[in-house]
């Protein structure tokens, strides 16, 4: 018989081991930004497009290490994206050479995936859904987005954290 006033926990061990799961609609000019609020140490995106310019506002807004991993085909939008501009270079060199982004281009595989990992001191939320990390898309101008995700506290031993993590590793 179940009693309210008993210790149900060696019943159910892992119950208190799960992540948050948290959803967004990504449908005015602030809700992704909100879904990363408090979240400024550190993110990781995969994503099939995105522009540096969104990389250099996401700088702006205090993440302190940003790490793009993208396939070798939007490699050719970076050259026509940046020619002639030489502030943006500049800025993103900079970031570069303080070890504070770093882009990871795969050859082998043609990314289409959108996912995010932010990072602060306390927590790490892992993002899966339709957004693109560009303008258009974080700022939903013209478009609607719907992302999912997992929180885990730093510091506690989650299985779906390693997979994720995996999953990451794996693009």
């Amino acid at each position: 018989m179940y009693s309210s006033k008993k210790d149900q926990s060696l019943l159910f061990p892992h119950m208190e081991e799960l992540p948050k799961f948290v959803t967004k609609r990504i449908q005015r000019r602030t809700s992704f930004d909100n879904m990363l609020k408090g979240y400024r140490k550190s993110l990781e995106v995969v994503s099939c497009w995105h522009t540096l310019e969104t990389v250099l506002e996401y700088f702006e807004k205090g993440f302190e290490r940003i790490t793009l991993v993208v396939g070798d085909s939007i490699t050719d939008h970076y050259k026509t994206d940046l020619a002639g501009r030489v502030d943006v270079c500049e800025k993103l060199y900079d970031y570069y050479k303080s070890g504070r982004l770093k882009i990871h281009v795969t050859a082998d595989k043609q990314i289409h995936s959108k996912f995010f990992i932010v990072e602060n001191d306390t927590h790490i939320l892992a993002i899966n859904g339709s957004l693109n990390f560009t303008k258009n898309a974080t700022k939903a101008t013209h478009q609607v987005n719907y992302q999912w995700a997992l929180e885990f506290e730093k510091g506690r031993n989650y299985d779906e954290l390693n997979t994720l993590i995996d999953d990451y590793e794996w693009h």
